[in-house]
């Protein structure tokens, strides 16, 4: 029998997974359950919040009873999306993540905006993974790079040059251990881009992604403004990923001393509506959502592009076929966004568990005397394992970690403990080896400290 047809050069490329894709798929297959699978995975390692799962499927079960699916939403609509969708989403953008202020964790106050979110400035998109990978191909050609503070979300290389061959280019920010946060400003990211200059690497674009994913930093009005300024100036694209803007869990003043650098979440949306900018608004600023994460809503695939440049626009309703959402999705989604007094019970309560849930993770991380990040929004603790792999190596409190050390703690935590949780490296966390992500949303409160108990046990054991 022959041997089949060969495949493009193309496809060895693609069917490269990195690690912890793989890693996730193995324990999609052994998931830990209470009664029926105790010895499974506990899968810490994936972006999900389930603390609000049964909140939105009644929800959803409502909708779908007073608003049944017509003849109409089995046919095709506007791949770039349907129209009352996108009004829908601009009334969303609007009134909850461009205006809204986070006050104590669990309430909201509103600031006025100098001008309204326009629909057709919308490009919804299958998640914000699809539209980030798009963006890239309408900025950058092959082999040009994009610009972003490190520690940095793990999928933004696949995102951005998995297909399109887009780079990454890391801006690794140093850790200040008196504040315990990777600190962003903007000469560090200057002295980044005329490194790159004078290497004659191409820059492109500029991605900020506020709340950040690994560590959870809201970044100031102050920083952002600097930072779209100079990109203004630089003649790059700023983008603003803002997928857990609503998940802002940890913004009580009172927890913050005075010398603390507490700062409000502000969305560049807030911003891109500025009179400085003039009729035409922000040509360069584009900003990411999606629903995945503060709606609780990664399966239904759904997110969003708003952007004020015509030409990207453009691309990006010639290319909207690719990443078309089903007009039945788009049919439920319209009708949960409109109901503003569900939005606001939503996020206040969602916040609310989210708060307890970190809680609960932190006086576990302080009992075992864990170091870590203190986040301020997302879903995430990035956590530093260092004394515990050199407890678990049985090494001496001087030796330095290595990369390969850590590999080989997080295989330990994988397999032994049957834990999956998010290695450094993978977030580009390279200059001090021992750093990993944990998702403390993930699983229920009993299900995250099982979880805890596994890994720490395998260590002594």
């Amino acid at each position: 029998m022959k041997n089949a047809p060969p495949l493009s050069k193309r496809a060895e490329q693609l069917k490269d997974d990195p690690t912890f894709s793989t890693a996730s798929s193995e324990a999609f297959y052994d998931m830990f359950h209470a009664e029926n699978n105790k010895d499974g995975y506990i899968n810490l390692g994936l972006a999900d919040n389930v603390l609000m799962a049964q909140e939105m499927c009644d929800k959803v079960r409502e909708l779908q009873a007073k608003h049944p699916i017509e003849p109409r939403h089995l046919n095709y609509t506007d791949f770039a999306g349907d129209p009352q969708f996108r009004r829908a989403l601009a009334h969303l953008l609007q009134n909850h993540v461009f205006s809204s202020v986070i006050e104590n964790g669990d309430a909201s106050v509103s600031v006025d905006l100098n001008k309204s979110v326009n629909p057709d400035h919308l490009i919804v998109g299958n998640g914000s993974g699809s539209l980030l990978e798009l963006l890239g191909s309408v900025i950058c050609d092959e082999g040009e790079y994009i610009m972003i503070p490190a520690p940095l979300y793990r999928s933004f290389p696949s995102d951005f040059g998995k297909r399109f061959h887009c780079n990454v280019l890391p801006v690794y920010l140093p850790y200040d251990a008196q504040k315990k946060r990777f600190e962003l400003t903007l000469k560090v990211v200057q002295e980044c881009f005329t490194r790159a200059t004078i290497e004659g690497k191409t820059v492109r674009a500029f991605l900020l992604c506020s709340p950040n994913n690994p560590t959870g930093e809201i970044y100031s009005e102050s920083v952002m403004r600097q930072l779209m300024d100079w990109c203004e100036e630089t003649n790059i694209h700023f983008i603003s990923d803002e997928v857990y803007a609503l998940s802002i869990f940890n913004n009580n003043k009172t927890n913050h001393g005075e010398d603390d650098d507490y700062v409000d979440f502000v969305s560049a949306g807030r911003l891109m509506l500025d009179d400085k900018y003039g009729d035409r608004g922000c040509q360069f600023t584009h900003l990411i959502y999606s629903f995945s994460k503060d709606f609780v809503l990664s399966g239904f695939r759904v997110g969003v592009l708003y952007s004020h440049n015509a030409n990207v626009l453009q691309a990006f309703r010639s290319c909207s076929y690719f990443v078309g959402v089903s007009s039945h999705t788009q049919q439920v989604m319209s009708h949960l966004l409109k109901d503003d007094e569900f939005i606001r019970f939503f996020t206040r309560t969602n916040r609310k568990r989210m708060a307890e849930s970190y809680t609960s993770a932190v006086n576990t991380l302080q009992r075992h005397n864990v170091k870590y990040v203190e986040a301020r929004g997302g879903m995430f603790l990035f956590v530093y394992l260092g004394n515990h792999i050199r407890k678990w190596m049985k090494k001496s409190s001087d030796y330095q970690i290595t990369l390969a050390d850590e590999r080989a703690f997080w295989n330990h935590i994988f397999r032994q403990a049957k834990v999956n949780i998010s290695a450094g490296e993978t977030f580009f966390c390279t200059q001090d080896p021992g750093w990993f992500r944990i998702c403390f949303t993930a699983a229920p409160a009993d299900i995250l400290q099982l979880a805890f108990n596994r890994i720490f046990k395998s260590i002594e054991e």
